[in-house]
């Protein structure tokens, strides 16, 4: 049997007998998942000393997530930390409402931690990203950014006045004809969302892939000469209830 009790951050806090369900396998055992999961595929690492996560590639880290984001490693006051545990807490725009525990359903009805959706999103898309101190939005790819948007918007931070925000939130609320009317944080689902429910500014930043997220909402908008496509998302933002009155 491979020896876990040094694979995690905080040896003592293993659960080996702890059953684990990971989605679409059969519940087994923490140490039976960490032998079987994905083909072995953690077989060759060591657990039995102080685990180096330096390298790996995004295949084994992305394992290691999913088991301890599952149950595996409990106490650290609460939290569940691996051996290769970052601090993401600047993904919130208030760092201190990040919930690294928090579990949330993604689009496939797998449910997962706040950390290990922000190491799994899109086969490890914001793994290179520096969440430890405030972090700077400018320049980033949508995928990126958009990542971050989901994140948020699926309920990983919390506070801030009753506000989820993003390190890269930004005002929408001049897409709606009366500014004022704007719901940022109102929960949603349609047929743009995929079914799935989202805070307003997580759909007006990913609708369409991202079709909206570079047109500027922060002060008085022009609709003159923008394309239909953007048109119709912007409606299809408004018909979802984000715009409250009007």
């Amino acid at each position: 049997m491979v020896d876990v009790v040094l694979g995690v951050a905080f040896a003592n806090d293993l659960v080996n007998s702890v059953p684990l369900f990971v989605p679409l396998l059969s519940a087994r055992t923490c140490d039976l998942w960490v032998s079987e999961y994905n083909n072995g595929i953690l077989n060759g690492e060591t657990f039995s000393s102080a685990y180096d996560c330096a390298g790996k590639s995004s295949l084994i880290i992305e394992a290691i997530y999913a088991i301890v984001g599952a149950g595996c490693c409990g106490g650290n006051s609460g939290l569940a930390r691996s051996a290769c545990f970052k601090d993401r807490s600047h993904i919130c725009k208030t760092s201190a409402n990040y919930l690294p525990s928090a579990q949330v359903t993604v689009g496939d009805g797998n449910t997962m931690t706040c950390d290990a959706l922000v190491e799994n999103y899109n086969s490890g898309a914001l793994t290179g990203q520096d969440f430890s101190s405030t972090y700077d939005c400018a320049g980033k790819s949508e995928e990126v950014l958009q990542g971050i948007g989901l994140v948020v918007g699926l309920g990983c931070c919390a506070g801030n006045s009753g506000l989820a925000k993003s390190a890269c939130w930004t005002d929408h609320k001049y897409i709606c004809k009366t500014a004022s009317n704007y719901e940022p944080f109102k929960q949603v689902t349609g047929a743009v969302t995929g079914g799935n429910t989202f805070p307003c500014d997580t759909v007006v930043n990913q609708i369409n892939e991202g079709a909206l997220a570079a047109q500027d909402f922060t002060s008085a908008y022009s609709c003159s000469g923008k394309s239909a496509a953007i048109l119709v998302d912007m409606a299809s933002v408004a018909d979802l209830g984000c715009c409250g009155g009007n």
